[in-house]
């Protein structure tokens, strides 16, 4: 299924299980972390490049080597997200990146499409849990698609702007997405967001950007709820993004938002393609469109005055 979208200036990302397998941040970024880790404790505890990440952990994990080794062992088992943590990862990735020990493999759609959407005048933005230098030695390091090595080249060009949970606030709030959209003068209604999280796909909905969920291979499976509350895509291919504003007037859906005593009031909105006179959208939850024509099959959408809910029978999702 195609998904399309009328007005998008900039697409948001997130990176572990939407651009890059979870396994590869699970399986190879953390485990070379916790393997460098005691080298580093016992040759640079008290260097000054070190200090800056040691002195970011709580008072009672600093007072040795072998209780920080612990804390972090502990937050990396447990996948805490915390920020302290991402940022001695990233310190401790730059060797390993640098060594050619392994460099990022993206999923195979993910550098011709962020290509194809650069060239097409898109600006392109991440937000991850991971500290921004963290990202950024990952695109710096990506694994060429023809390369059965670890030998990579640098895609930091392509990316115009680096959030992490410390410049713009925890990945489930839609305050952190607002906080992005301010950051960027660019109005949340012209962000499109990818993630492999709903929680974060619902909190870019509800801070009123389009946002589609991504499933990938060896990603959390995806709950019946969670199929018909989100718009799902199994490949960044699946999403097309035409030039123009996202509203043109052309034609009318229908608006559903909840009152204050739970009932639900119906408003028109404009939608910009007129071949689908009917969409539904849930605040925070899925849009639904369907065909005027009764042979036509009925589908999934999302924003109304962005996406056009677009078929392609000839695609599918694997």
């Amino acid at each position: 299924m195609i998904r399309s979208f009328t007005g998008i200036k900039l697409v948001l990302l997130d990176i572990e299980g939407t651009i890059c397998s979870i396994s590869f941040v699970k399986d190879v970024l953390f485990p070379y972390a916790l393997e460098a880790l005691p080298k580093v404790l016992a040759e640079k505890w008290d260097d000054e490049d070190f200090k800056q990440y040691r002195d970011q952990f709580p008072e009672e994990v600093k007072v040795s080597p072998e209780a920080l080794q612990a804390h972090v062992e502990d937050l990396t088992k447990r996948d805490v997200k915390v920020a302290y943590l991402k940022n001695l990862q990233g310190y401790l990735w730059q060797s390993g990146y640098e060594n050619k020990a392994y460099a990022t493999s993206l999923f195979p759609d993910v550098e011709p499409q962020l290509q194809h959407w650069r060239d097409s005048s898109l600006s392109l933005a991440i937000f991850s849990s991971g500290s921004v230098f963290a990202q950024k030695l990952l695109f710096k390091h990506v694994k060429r698609l023809d390369s059965d090595s670890n030998e990579s080249h640098d895609l930091t060009g392509l990316i115009t702007d680096w959030f992490d949970t410390v410049n713009a606030g925890p990945k489930t709030e839609a305050s952190s997405y607002q906080k992005i959209a301010d950051a960027l003068s660019t109005a949340p209604k012209d962000i499109l967001f990818l993630s492999d999280n709903v929680k974060e796909v619902r909190a870019a909905d509800e801070a009123g950007m389009s946002a589609l969920v991504v499933d990938r291979p060896g990603n959390a499976p995806l709950t019946d709820a969670n199929q018909d509350e989100f718009n799902v895509v199994t490949s960044l291919a699946h999403i097309k993004i035409k030039a123009g504003e996202p509203v043109d007037g052309s034609a009318t859906a229908k608006r559903h938002t909840s009152t204050a005593n739970g009932t639900s009031e119906t408003s028109e909105i404009p939608h910009s393609e007129p071949e689908i006179s009917h969409q539904d959208r849930n605040e925070g939850s899925k849009k639904r469109a369907a065909e005027d024509q009764p042979e036509a099959a009925s589908e999934k959408g999302t924003k109304a005055a962005k996406i056009e809910g677009e078929v392609v029978d000839t695609v599918s999702e694997e």
